[in-house]
């Protein structure tokens, strides 16, 4: 997995007016190695404002939740079970994701980032 320490650059894509509004700021999350082979070490946004990448349920947008998307703009739910192998034999649940502390200013930052994540059912490494 490559991290983003690793790089000189480290492009955070987000709306440039987030900031302004109550619900909070997107950031963005990893799969660990030995998640659903999927996920596996896939960087994904976690936003408050998934509807302005693509269609997400509107069961999963409330004031302070986030919604995981991929590279496609898909939605990864809490409560999504994934593929374990390419075999496609069993799903399981996504399991934790982990925080790249990097894109945090501050301590503040990454704690809002974490309890969004808690309240909004994804676990945490």
């Amino acid at each position: 997995m490559t991290r983003p320490g690793e790089h000189a650059v480290f492009v955070h894509s987000r709306p440039w007016d987030e900031h302004l509004v109550t619900f909070g700021e997107s950031f963005f999350v990893t799969f660990a190695d030995g998640a659903p082979y999927e996920l596996a070490g896939q960087l994904m946004l976690a936003s408050p404002y998934p509807h302005f990448y693509g269609g997400v349920s509107a069961d999963y947008i409330r004031r302070g939740a986030v919604v995981l998307l991929d590279a496609n703009h898909d939605p990864v739910y809490p409560d999504d079970l994934a593929w374990e192998s390419e075999e496609h034999l069993q799903r399981r649940p996504l399991g934790p994701v982990e925080l790249i502390e990097e894109q945090f200013s501050s301590k503040a930052q990454m704690d809002a980032a974490r309890r969004s994540l808690e309240a909004s059912g994804y676990q945490l490494a």
